[in-house]
């Protein structure tokens, strides 16, 4: 059965920092792995003296909360990490200010600790941008069964000198120091797709960045009619297709978009210029779900939701935006949901709405409408 939409999960962690307990939405969603500590443990041996340290994709604030006492700069893409860090923080201390990545080729931090991304192309746009400082060394952490030779292969193209140490409790960590100019590493990529009369851009970091999401194109091919609509939310919105699309076909829409990346509402953005111009506007929120975030009541929600954080496979974040969609809802509106056929979402959808009814759907995609 899915899971509390509600329940966090406190979690001891320790490093050569010290210890605390760390909340994380439970489940399969640890609030820290062993790539933490190997990245916080190898500061502390090899760089005890680096005062200029910054994190880069922490992702329940394992790392940054550890060093607190070092005030560093944080440099993060994600909604769902500043949500956690809020919690996992020291309630003694000022709260850091949390950068986007495009900015850290601007950083004067000397040390990073970087989190290594699912996303290959990612890590090589943070590398092109790390590669253009001055001078820095890069600590970069990950599980050996997440890290292929393709990653390692990246480093290469942009920094020098690469130490690749032992593996520790199945996480790897090499370092990387020198940097020096690489290949020029696409920010943008765009997609044009005649079937929906769309155009699409894609930043560094967004889902299905080379080709349109099969799940989204299910979705489309079997898009609902939202003509009694006026306030429609594309949750998980990624470029927005879904959004869009839904303005597209019904131009008085108010259309709102969240998303957990930053990368991914500026692509919002850029998609929806791109493919309706500037007749249309949107409502854009880079927000952890729809969290402390004052909406308008909805006609309807759009949703086709994420089912992994990074390398976890979890349903948890789909069963929080089922919850949050009810909530968010009008009486009489309506959650639109795609997701893969064997993903337990029919029963997390009976948990919070009383009408559940598969709409359509293949051999691989179910797609739901849930009424309030």
């Amino acid at each position: 059965m899915p899971r509390s939409a509600t329940k966090t999960e406190r979690e001891p962690f320790s490093s050569a920092f010290g210890e605390c307990c760390l909340d994380s939405p439970g489940g399969d969603m640890r609030a820290w792995n062993q790539a933490d500590a190997y990245l916080l443990d190898t500061l502390a041996g090899r760089f005890a003296g680096a005062s200029e340290v910054a994190t880069v994709n922490d992702t329940f604030g394992a790392l940054t909360s550890s060093l607190s006492h070092l005030g560093p700069s944080v440099y993060n893409d994600s909604a769902m990490f500043l949500h956690y860090l809020k919690r996992n923080w020291p309630a003694e201390k000022p709260l850091p200010v949390v950068v986007p990545i495009d900015a850290l080729g601007e950083s004067s931090a000397k040390v990073f600790l970087l989190r290594l991304p699912k996303n290959l192309h990612f890590f090589r746009y943070q590398l092109s941008l790390l590669a253009g400082l001055p001078e820095c060394t890069v600590l970069v952490a990950g599980m050996q069964k997440h890290w292929p030779a393709s990653f390692y292969q990246a480093s290469e193209v942009f920094f020098a000198r690469r130490e690749v140490l032992p593996g520790v409790k199945k996480a790897k960590l090499m370092i990387l120091d020198q940097p020096m100019a690489g290949a020029a590493v696409e920010r943008e990529h765009h997609l044009q797709l005649d079937a929906f009369g769309l155009q699409l851009c894609n930043l560094p970091n967004v889902f299905a960045r080379e080709q349109l999401d099969i799940g989204s194109r299910f979705f489309l091919q079997h898009f609902p009619d939202l003509g009694d609509c006026s306030e429609v939310l594309d949750l998980a919105c990624g470029n927005g297709v879904l959004g869009i699309y839904a303005l597209q076909k019904n131009p008085a829409l108010r259309m709102h978009f969240v998303d957990e990346s930053a990368l991914a509402i500026a692509s919002c953005k850029a998609s929806l210029a791109a493919s309706l111009g500037a007749v249309a506007h949107g409502r854009y929120y880079h927000n952890h779900i729809l969290h402390d975030l004052q909406l308008p009541a909805m006609d309807a929600v759009l949703c086709n939701p994420p089912f992994h954080q990074q390398h976890v496979v979890s349903d948890t974040i789909a069963v929080d935006m089922i919850a949050h969609s009810h909530r968010c809802l009008k009486p009489g509106g309506s959650l639109y949901l795609i997701g893969n056929r064997h993903l337990p979402y029919y029963a997390a959808l009976k948990q919070s709405f009383r009408h559940v009814m598969r709409i359509s759907g293949d051999h691989k995609f179910s797609l739901y409408r849930a009424s309030k």
